[in-house]
């Protein structure tokens, strides 16, 4: 059979629902290899703050992409597509399931709608971008493509850098603005069956679990993990260092605030972003099951998945 013709699981949920524990025991029972699609996990480091799996985890289940770009590089959508197509296609080659598995829907959105075919920007474009980035700063490239956009039309917000900045490559490389593209040359969706589970607890449910798991990412180590990225100089303009509750543990160590005050901001800042998933989810992801509560270790659940995916 075809690997085009077999099904992919695809496995989402907002942050701490419990989707890396669901994902290694549904592989358990379908022989099912897991996929990353988070885009901070895909960066090597900040193991116990990205709740990325344990080593055990990653020794019952083979894992694929987690912790293959190294903190100080950059890594596009595109290159992670490439990466993931490669991976389903092995996996179906060894008769074995793709579970694809995250919660960052620019990623989820763009294995299963495919993505624009945006020339590649070179580097005396970048070279540029960084020398205005300098002299004018983020507001000049918001107001510039606002400008171009039509200021009804433009959705980046002003303090999303990394956003902004491409945007304003891409208008500089070609001429049309990243919407222009965005809705004009598609590359085909590299999930072709998609089998898709959503983990969809409340707020009320989902929230408190939030606040913990930060509590517990603390006792398990997490101050000492953040010391020593904090030694490397890393900075935090990197897309790597985008991970919740980096900047705010930065500043604890650097006597800039409390750490009562940054283990407060990591998890309102992680709620928020909660909110902002499920919101996604609700919209833009037509899910095959849905589960309504945090997953801990359900095994009717996990049956019932497994007869529904036989069924297809």
């Amino acid at each position: 059979m075809k690997s085009n013709m077999r099904s992919t699981i695809v496995v989402v949920g907002p942050t701490a629902s419990g989707k890396t524990n669901f994902s290694i025991k549904l592989a358990e029972k379908l022989d099912g290899e897991i996929i990353n699609a988070d885009s901070m996990q895909v960066y090597d480091g900040f193991n116990i703050l990205k709740a990325a799996p344990s080593k055990e985890d990653m020794r019952c289940i083979s894992h694929h992409l987690f912790g293959i770009v190294d903190l100080r590089k950059k890594f596009s959508v595109a290159e992670w597509l490439k990466l993931v197509e490669e991976t389903i296609s092995d996996i179906h080659s060894r008769n074995k399931t793709p579970i694809l598995v995250g919660g960052s829907g620019m990623y989820i959105n763009a294995s299963l709608q495919g993505i624009s075919n945006i020339p590649k920007i070179n580097k005396k474009i970048r070279d540029k971008i960084d020398i205005l980035l300098k002299e004018k700063g983020l507001t000049f490239f918001y107001n510039q493509l606002r400008l171009y956009e039509g200021q009804q039309k433009f959705k980046i917000k002003k303090n999303d850098r990394q956003r902004l900045i491409r945007a304003y490559e891409v208008f500089l490389q070609t001429g049309k603005t990243i919407s222009w593209w965005q809705n004009k040359q598609v590359k085909n969706p590299i999930v072709k069956r998609p089998f898709k589970i959503l983990l969809s607890p409340s707020k009320e449910i989902l929230y408190p679990n939030i606040n913990s798991r930060l509590e517990k990412m603390i006792d398990i180590g997490l101050i000492e993990e953040i010391k020593n990225y904090h030694s490397k100089n890393l900075s935090l303009e990197l897309p790597s260092m985008k991970a919740i509750g980096i900047n705010y543990f930065f500043e604890y160590l650097d006597s800039v605030r409390s750490l009562d005050e940054a283990v407060k901001l990591t998890q309102q800042e992680s709620r928020k972003y909660a909110k902002r998933q499920m919101t996604w989810f609700r919209n833009s992801f037509s899910s095959d099951i849905t589960y309504s509560n945090l997953f801990k270790n359900d095994k009717k659940f996990i049956l019932n998945v497994v007869k529904a995916f036989n069924l297809l």
